[in-house]
């Protein structure tokens, strides 16, 4: 859980292509003009994560077995 939360935060404060249009919407518009856009990508990006983990856990006892093989390949 922590790597995800790292991994969330660090995307977070990248300068991404989402945040790239955030600033140029904010630029154009201003703060309060840019929000409902802001409020959007802020919803995307926790629906994605929120899917994401949900695929995680619901396929938790595929992907061990998948790593298992995984290793051994690596290993060779």
């Amino acid at each position: 859980m922590s790597a995800f939360l790292i991994y969330v935060f660090v995307t977070s404060i990248t300068p991404g292509p989402s945040n790239i249009f955030i600033m140029n919407s904010t630029k154009k518009h201003g703060l309060l003009g840019a929000k409902k856009f802001i409020l959007g990508i802020l919803a995307g990006f926790l629906f994605l994560a929120i899917l994401a983990s949900i695929g995680l856990y619901l396929f938790e006892e595929y992907i061990e077995a998948v790593e298992q093989t995984l290793k051994i390949f690596g290993f060779i």
